[in-house]
């Protein structure tokens, strides 16, 4: 049986609103991209890693912690606005100009530095189902922001309750729904391209139940908080 060739892209602009330039940021004496990378590294079934960037800091930073970076992304994908999915094809499509082709796509975001090595491994195994065309990473939701309580608010700000009231909120009662969050995103590379998603038909659910996992630096407190976890914790970032 012939072996999936697995890559693994890094999207990590270098401009960044609520931490400047935080994708290279100082965290537990690397910058933050490098953990990425190097969890990438350690899962032990990457063939290559990419990272898609605009900037040659990130770029020779990726690269020196063993990372490709061999082009970069156009302007129009580089801006506040750019999503990932264009830049994700843009990559793929670079690569194949070079001959460089692959079975699985895997895109992990720099700012969930806590993901781990075998979360990463874990997604990989999954494509030895042959009928699963994608993989992400969820939780389950067990608070009140469960859809059956969740409030709407009307035009003129009153509260429109959901199925049940939060005040007669019973977390043993409630029916299994979960929260997607981008830890891991994972597909058949031919999958991604045809539906530019990672959502796709026979998409399988990761459950993590370790919520430590999800957490993601987009603010000065999420680093704050990250870096004292780590002080504490630091296995969770290998």
């Amino acid at each position: 049986m012939r072996k999936n060739k697995n890559l693994v892209i890094i999207p990590a602009r270098g401009g960044s609103k609520g931490v400047p330039n935080k994708n290279i940021i100082d965290f537990n004496g690397k910058p933050l991209i490098e953990w990425t990378i190097l969890q990438a590294q350690k899962s032990g079934n990457v063939d290559y890693i990419h990272v898609s960037t605009d900037s040659v800091e990130i770029a020779d930073i990726a690269i020196k912690a063993g990372a490709n970076c061999d082009f970069f992304r156009p302007p129009d994908l580089s801006g506040d606005e750019a999503g990932t999915v264009p830049t994700i094809i843009h990559s793929i499509e670079e690569l194949s100009r070079v001959g460089l082709l692959f079975d699985i796509v895997l895109e992990l975001q720099p700012t969930y530095c806590l993901r781990g090595s075998e979360v990463i491994s874990d997604f990989i195994n999954v494509f030895e189902d042959k009928d699963i065309q994608s993989a992400i990473t969820c939780k389950r939701v067990e608070t009140t922001e469960h859809p059956d309580y969740v409030i709407e608010a009307s035009d003129n700000g009153m509260a429109k309750f959901g199925i049940n009231n939060p005040g007669e909120f019973r977390r043993q009662e409630l029916r299994p729904v979960y929260a997607c969050h981008g830890l891991v995103l994972a597909a058949r590379v031919d999958s991604f391209q045809k539906n530019k998603s990672f959502f796709a038909d026979n998409c399988k659910l990761k459950i993590l139940n370790d919520n430590n996992r999800f957490l993601d630096i987009n603010t000065h407190e999420d680093l704050e908080l990250m870096r004292m976890f780590v002080e504490r914790y630091p296995n969770y970032l290998l």
